[in-house]
């Protein structure tokens, strides 16, 4: 009789040992499946990536609006993240993709203006245009030079 109650105690105690266990077991495989896991990149995918910094990469016939929107030839809109003014007549506009135009006044029109892929800003000239073409002297030059040409 005592053989036999220290054979069910012993039995009994393993049996605690292994639902822990399971339980543990469960519990990480449940954690592991629940967490975020990181996106796979689609191996068919037939678009092209927006680019990277100033390098942006959107399909021929999309279209930079004076307030930085984004339109592609599908019809997709993006909009800026963060716009910037730059306070010499720039501005950057920064997008969720990673990417980021700078432009001025004189480069952008009201339509719209094509952004070439692939090119550094969109093929746009990102620094600003003196509207009366004149020379610019620096601070503490003279213009008694350019009275002698």
């Amino acid at each position: 009789m005592n053989n036999l109650f220290s054979i069910e105690k012993l039995s009994s105690y393993h049996r605690a040992k292994v639902f822990k266990l399971l339980i543990v077991a469960v519990t990480a495989l449940g954690i592991s499946f629940l967490s975020p896991q990181e996106a796979e990149a689609q191996s068919n995918s037939t678009s092209s990536p927006a680019g990277v910094g100033n390098i942006p990469n959107y399909p021929i016939g999309t279209r930079i609006y004076p307030n930085g929107v984004i339109n592609q030839p599908n019809g997709s809109a993006i909009y800026p993240a963060t716009t910037i003014n730059n306070g010499n007549g720039t501005t950057t506009y920064y997008y969720q993709d990673g990417t980021r135009i700078n432009t001025n006044s004189n480069t952008v029109s009201p339509g719209g203006t094509f952004l070439t892929p692939g090119s550094s800003n969109g093929g746009l000239n990102p620094t600003p245009q003196r509207p009366n073409g004149g020379v610019l002297l620096t601070p503490g030059s003279s213009n008694r030079d350019l009275n002698n040409q």
